[in-house]
């Protein structure tokens, strides 16, 4: 398992670990049952610490969510059900960490945008409940020992544990998280959607947007913004904390606001333009 470990680090390395994904999804059906079992793990066991992009991908999770998704592949080789469910679990209790087992759980998951039939799913509704139990209890320890913040999808994972648990119990937990003003503006800064958009005379560029709709369901804006104030920042959380202040004031005056709010945008050169208004939004 160690040696299959250290394949996988060396891959991140070299810059060529989503080629190693696509190339296992290929080769899926030549890998053994015995070896599924050690890539697996080792992939659960890196999925907290990989690069924020690599290559052409640009969004800051596809990484992740490529290395989900070839879990999930290489899981459903396992023919037998019992098997690939005991498989599962032991694969997410064993791992310590947090990244992979949630977007694995998240994508087997049957929903109504993705539903599939029985036959289809790679484990039950009674494994997932399962998963999602063990995943809970580990968001907390994550949560409490303050390395939720340093995980690229940390914050995203406050709506999982929203939605498995409560509510209340996130509000309250990042209420007084958010007191610090360092806190406050790594909540912005991971909370921020990335696109990139190509071609035209000026080249590509990165579009930064905010979702302050959806950030209600686990915050109060108006305290995270007397949490930012007065403090400095990097220019696309300054300019995101502004686009939020136009937001929450706009709710104030009764206005219906945007579902989702353009922030600033990144040339090929590096530099901001914050009057570019992204066409799409």
């Amino acid at each position: 398992m160690f040696m299959c470990y250290m394949i996988l680090v060396a891959a991140i390395q070299n810059g060529e670990f989503l080629r190693l994904l696509e190339k296992l999804r290929l080769e899926k059906e030549d890998i053994s049952e015995a070896s599924i079992e050690n890539i697996a793990s080792g992939l659960f066991d890196i999925s907290d610490d990989l690069p924020t992009t690599e290559g052409k991908l640009d969004f800051k999770s596809e990484v992740e969510r490529e290395l989900a998704r070839t879990v999930a592949q290489l899981v459903s080789r396992i023919k037998d059900q019992h098997t690939r469910e005991q498989m599962v679990e032991q694969l997410v209790r064993s791992t310590s960490a947090l990244t992979g087992p949630m977007l694995f759980t998240l994508l087997v998951e049957p929903n109504e945008i993705k539903p599939r039939p029985i036959e289809e799913q790679i484990v039950s509704t009674d494994c997932i409940k399962l998963l999602k139990e063990i995943l809970v209890e580990r968001m907390w320890e994550f949560a409490n020992s303050g390395q939720l913040w340093r995980l690229k999808l940390g914050v995203n994972f406050l709506y999982q544990l929203s939605d498995w648990e409560s509510e209340e119990s996130v509000h309250t937990w990042l209420a007084n998280e958010i007191q610090d003003s360092k806190k406050a503006g790594m909540f912005i800064y991971q909370m921020l959607s990335v696109s990139t958009l190509s071609g035209g005379a000026s080249g590509s560029r990165r579009i930064y947007t905010i979702h302050p709709l959806s950030w209600q369901k686990l915050l109060n804006l108006k305290q995270l913004l007397e949490s930012v104030k007065n403090h400095s920042y990097s220019e696309p959380i300054e300019t995101a904390i502004k686009r939020l202040g136009e937001f929450v004031e706009m709710e104030a005056q009764g206005n219906e606001p945007p579902k989702e709010v353009y922030v600033i945008s990144q040339l090929d050169d590096e530099s901001f333009e914050e009057n570019y208004e992204d066409s799409r939004l």
